[in-house]
């Protein structure tokens, strides 16, 4: 048998490790993490693995201790030494030769090292550079170290010289050494053993005999003879060097483990450590405690021949520490497992984890509990122990937010190894019992898989967790076996809406298909009322979908749609609810379609999926959902418009939504409908589509308006100018829409209706001019020939109704459209289609009244400027509607009209006159404010007509007294038009006293005289504030503007005079600055400032209220005085009086 002190080691950590087989499709994330964790159980074996006698454990030999610098500076120097040897070397006598031959062969050999080195980079640069291309096999550089090989030999030559040539060389046992070194070095095993026993037999004594003795036992011991082995290194024990004795001792103690004397090896082992601790305190610096870190590691596979955990753990904390004891007997429990000790393995990951239940590799052992009772088929303990690894170390668990605080690169690398090994595990572990289930047929062996899967599916299938580590495609194949699995067990309702979910994830997957079909047949088996069954574990399991043959379904017959009766309501019809395994059913039939159909479908399965979709859409047509029905009749109509569904699901398409009154759809699928060729090739057919269009058509176009109606209602409640807004963009828009309903059906029942509205909703939306095209669109077919010629050719029970309709229809046209021009100002337009209707039409069918109709002819007559036809207008009015007793105020309505006419005529005495006598004869017949409103034109046209002081005087007072007479309390004291006229009136009254107060002056140069001159101009200046004072509170903003205005100009002429008043005789220069001074003080400033404030109330009040009249630009003018950089020109436009747009009251 072969010794190895590396492999048994290795291969019980390697074996123990778990196995995440490569499936088919998995994704690059996954392949990372498997590495990842390949590469950590690697790491983790070879730090627990003991490696002998190897290169990086071994003692300091003679040649080690002759390695010098390998720079090349230093090889220069080197070489420059050879050349002097070589030189000097042939004239040397030849008993001097021997220690030069011996210093050149040491050179020779440092030179060799000196040159490995260099071709060893290039190779490596070499390798690295091949890497980096492709790495191409073929290619693939070779190490290849001539000048090391050449230097080497010649060492090795030097060295044979000694021997040979100079056998009594006082230095020979170490050139027997160093020639050994060499020869093993090259592979000269067989020759360098030779020199080592020549050595050690002929020089027992020398200082390099134990190294020989190391030697030669790690000769033998790698060449499997363990009795030789030891019997050198029981040689070398007896050297008095510590290194030799503790090595020597280390190597025993392996010899002890190959021979199966596990307890001595253990010793042994532990003698090392003890040593080596020693050793580094007395000085021997860290290759001592090297050499017991592996004595440490490798004692645990000793250990494990002892069948103990805790002792492992406690011995080797205490002569190593914590860590490494946590580590070391993480590793006995891969090698308990490897060995088959599978009830030690798990007490050993067991006492790691918990001692140390957040250890980064937790996850990993925890791994290994189940994968060591998998192997001992305690199934019970493998679910156990499964469901133990996921809860405590997926993504979301204790262990892994408390790891990942740590915040560490190794913490991170921990977590997605966690991941790896709880998902890939469980992963792993179901797809063997699912093919184990398979195999066996037993029901627990499917139970047990079902269950796994289940939790892999509950901790690993969300996206916001397998989005992350990429695992989502392996998540949904997963779920589509756990639906298998399902099936499989008869537990249906589970299957089903497993088979759904992996439908609705992962429509394009290769399981797709046949997951939604088998949906269909789970549901079905639902619908039909089957119930779960539990089976006996040793049951056999038969995995056929059903008694059926794979690729059939239960067929539905036509039969089973009823038709419609169209002599029940709408209320019969209401949607019942389905329920719910029956939605699932007509679901499952709805993706198995999608997922098939398609242009490379097979034609045997056309006729499944037409019975597929007709299944789905009779579920909802039984319970009235005719919308839902109607979709799938129509998908089975497009895909397949000449099969015998089609034509009997497009009509009773057609017929349940129209019962339903559901417009929209009826309206989608009848125009969808109208487009099939095949369809249309049915007279009956046609014509009820069309029917159905043009109906459905107009509802929807109700319905909009009816919409725009509502929005107005409730932003009118609430006074939103938002929503109000909106409503007249609805209102728009559908006007809009029954202008095209006109255009597309022409000669549809529903056309004169259809243009009444849009011509209504035009007018609500202020769009006069298409109002104007509706209206006159709709009397435009009237009178065309065949109108009502088509009129008569409607059956009896529809003519009569019919023609009122449509009468009603013009006649509310005929109404609407003069008011539309009035609308765009054409008002004689206007005027003349007032009077056509009220000539022409009953005004029974519409809003408006005949005798509305002509006064309203007459207003846009007066309007246009027509005043003969006016009073044609008005002497017509009188004559049909004088003499009856309800007519009177329009009778004062039409005097008005009249007054209004001969005012915008220019005849403005006729004009004066009729205003004026409108008091007297309609003043009871119309309300207060058009009385004064009356006066105050009168006043008006008579300043314009030049009329006297005394005539202006009288209406002035007339105007003041009629409103003085109002009570107190009477609203028409706020009334503006009342107001305005009074204000008007009481102004004027004011004017003798201000013109009077404009002629008063200072000039007096008499002391008492001046007194008497300045205080009665303040004190009239006091009465006139006073009176405009109380003037402005009747509120009229013009009248506002000129009080306020002469109140700040007769200030500004108050300090004015008192400024330009002359000086009292007498007085010297003196007592004039000082009386100058008192006047300013006390009279000039203070009215300035007076009158500046009046001035600025006047202009502010102009701002506000928009008013800008004479006064506003006197105001602006005496501001300029005081304020000559703050006020530009304000610049009045003309005024067009608004009053040739009144009609009754204006």
């Amino acid at each position: 048998m072969r010794i190895s002190t590396i492999s048994l080691f290795s291969a019980a950590l390697l074996l123990a490790a778990p196995t995440f087989a490569q499936t088919k499709g998995e994704d690059a994330a996954a392949k990372k993490r498997r590495s990842k964790i390949e590469e950590r159980e690697r790491q983790a074996a070879e730090a627990a693995s003991t490696k002998g006698p190897s290169k990086k454990i071994k003692l300091e030999q003679a040649m080690d201790a002759n390695i010098s610098d390998f720079s090349v500076k230093a090889q220069r120097k080197r070489n420059e030494v050879i050349r002097k040897i070589s030189k000097a070397l042939p004239q040397q006598p030849e008993g001097d030769r021997a220690d030069l031959i011996f210093q050149l062969a040491e050179l020779f050999w440092q030179t060799s090292q000196f040159w490995y080195r260099q071709e060893y980079a290039s190779f490596d640069k070499s390798l690295q550079a091949w890497f980096d291309s492709g790495g191409d096999e073929k290619t693939r550089p070779k190490l290849k170290t001539p000048k090391a090989d050449t230097f080497k030999n010649q060492a090795i030559r030097n060295y044979d010289i000694l021997l040979k040539k100079y056998p009594r060389y006082r230095r020979r046992d170490q050139v027997l050494y160093v020639m050994a070194y060499n020869l093993y070095l090259a592979g000269k095993k067989n020759g360098a053993v030779r020199k080592y026993g020549e050595l050690v037999k002929k020089f027992p004594k020398s200082e390099f005999a134990a190294d020989a003795y190391l030697a030669l036992g790690e000769h033998f011991f790698n060449s499997n003879n363990v009795v030789k082995a030891r019997t050198a290194f029981e040689r070398a024990l007896r050297t008095k060097k510590e290194k030799v004795i503790n090595f020597a001792t280390y190597k025993l103690a392996w010899c002890d483990y190959n021979q199966g004397e596990y307890a001595d090896a253990v010793e042994k082992y532990q003698t090392v450590i003890r040593r080596s601790h020693a050793m580094r305190k007395n000085g021997f610096g860290e290759d001592a405690m090297e050499l017991g870190d592996e004595a440490a590691t490798d004692i645990v596979l000793a250990f494990s021949h002892l069948d103990v955990v805790e002792e492992v753990y406690d011995y080797l904390r205490e002569v190593r520490d914590e860590e490494w004891a946590k580590r070391m007997v993480g590793k006995l429990g891969a090698i308990y497992d490897s060995q088959g000790k599978h009830d030690l393995s798990v007490r050993t990951y067991r006492f790691v984890l918990k001692k140390y239940p957040t250890h980064l590799d937790a996850p990993m052992y925890q791994s290994k509990i189940v994968t060591a009772f998998t192997r001992m088929n305690d199934r019970a303990r493998v679910r156990t122990e499964m469901e133990r690894l996921v809860d405590m170390y997926k993504p979301s668990s204790l262990w892994a937010k408390k790891v990942k605080k740590q915040g560490t690169e190794q913490a991170t690398d921990a977590i997605e190894r966690a991941f790896e090994y709880t998902e890939g595990t469980m992963r792993q572990l179901v797809t063997d019992y699912h093919a184990e289930a398979q195999k066996s047929k037993k029901a627990g062996t499917y139970r047990l898989a079902r269950d796994i899967y289940k939790k892999y599916l509950d901790n690993f299938a969300q996206t916001d967790v397998c989005s992350v580590y990429e695992t989502c495609e392996q998540a949904r194949r997963l779920r589509f076996y756990y639906a298998e699995i399902l099936y499989s067990l008869k537990e249906f309702r589970q299957a089903a809406e497993q088979y759904d979910v992996y439908v609705e994830e992962d429509p394009g997957g290769n399981f797709a298909k046949n997951a939604a079909f088998a949906a269909i047949l789970c549901w079905e088996f639902i619908v039909k009322g089957e119930k779960p069954i539990t089976l006996p574990d040793n049951a056999r399991i038969n995995e056929s979908k059903g008694k059926r043959k794979k690729g059939q379904i239960k067929r539905t017959a036509k039969t089973t749609v009823k038709q419609i009766d169209k002599t029940r309501g709408k209320e019969f019809y209401t949607p019942k609810k389905i329920p719910a395994d029956e939605i699932s059913l007509a679901n499952a039939c709805d993706r198995y379609v999608d997922r098939v159909h398609g242009k490379s479908v097979d034609p045997k399965l056309k006729d499944q999926l037409i019975e597929v979709k007709f299944k789905a859409a009779t579920i909802y047509h039984k319970y009235f959902h005719f919308e839902d029905s109607a979709k799938r009749f129509d998908e089975l109509i497009a895909r397949w418009p000449q099969n015998k569904f089609a034509s009997f699901g497009a009509l009773n398409v057609l017929d349940s939504l129209a019962v339903r009154e559901v417009w929209s759809a009826l309206n989608k699928y009848g125009r969808s409908f109208q487009k099939n060729k095949y369809l249309m090739r049915e007279s009956k057919f046609k014509t009820s589509a069309a029917k159905y269009v043009e109906g459905s058509q107009f509802q929807l176009y109700m319905g909009e308006h009816m919409k725009a109606v509502e929005t107005e209602k409730r932003a009118t409640a609430k006074k939103n100018t938002t929503g109000l807004e909106k409503s007249k963009q609805m209102y728009a828009a559908s006007a809009k829409n029954f202008l095209n309903f006109y255009k597309e059906f022409p000669d549809s029942q529903f056309t004169p209706i259809s243009l009444v509205n849009a011509m209504n909703v035009f007018q609500a939306a202020d769009e006069i001019d298409r109002g104007i095209d509706a209206a006159e669109l709709l009397l435009k077919s009237y009178a065309a020939g065949d109108f009502w010629t088509k009129i008569e050719k409607l059956p009896s029970v529809d003519r009569k109704q019919k023609q009122v309709d449509y009468e009603k229809y013009e006649e509310m046209a005929a109404c609407a459209l003069p008011g539309f021009y009035v609308g765009i100002a054409k008002f004689e337009k206007a005027a003349q289609l007032f009077e056509h209707f009220a000539e022409t039409y009953s005004g029974e069918h519409a809003a408006c009244k005949l005798d509305e109709m002509l006064q309203n002819a007459l207003i846009f007559q007066r309007v246009a400027g027509n005043t003969k036809k006016v009073l044609e207008l008005r002497d017509e009015f009188a004559k049909k509607y004088g003499k009856k007793k309800k007519y009177k105020k329009d009778l004062a309505n039409l005097a008005w009209q009249l007054a209004l006419t001969y005012k915008a005529s220019g005849q403005l005495e006729k004009a004066a006159k009729a205003y004026n006598d409108f008091p007297n004869r309609y003043g009871s017949l119309v309300d207060e404010q058009q009385n004064f409103e009356s006066l105050y034109r009168v006043a008006m046209i008579w300043e314009e007509l030049g009329k006297s002081a005394g005539d202006m005087k009288k209406i002035r007072r007339k105007i003041s007294d009629r409103y003085d007479k109002l009570k107190a309390k009477d609203p028409l004291r706020q009334n503006r038009q009342v107001v305005r006229a009074a204000a008007y009136a009481k102004f004027h009254q004011i004017d003798s006293a201000y013109e009077k107060y404009g002629k008063l002056k200072i000039a007096s140069k008499k002391g008492e005289r001046m007194k008497k001159e300045l205080m009665t101009m303040k004190d009239q200046l006091t009465a006139l504030q006073q009176a405009y004072e109380k003037l402005m509170k009747l509120g009229d903003p013009a009248t506002i503007v000129r009080s306020l205005t002469r109140m700040g100009l007769a200030a500004d002429k108050f300090a004015t005079a008192v400024d330009q008043s002359p000086t009292p005789k007498g007085l010297t220069m003196d007592q004039e600055i000082f009386y100058r001074k008192g006047l300013e003080e006390q009279f000039i400033f203070p009215y300035q400032q007076g009158a500046i404030d009046s001035l600025e109330r006047a202009r502010g009040v102009s701002f506000k209220e928009g008013v800008y009249n004479q006064a506003t630009l006197d105001a602006q003018a005496a501001l300029k005085k005081f304020k000559s950089n703050e006020f530009g020109e304000i610049v009045i436009m003309p005024f067009h009086a608004s009053e040739s747009f009144a009609i009754v009251g204006d």
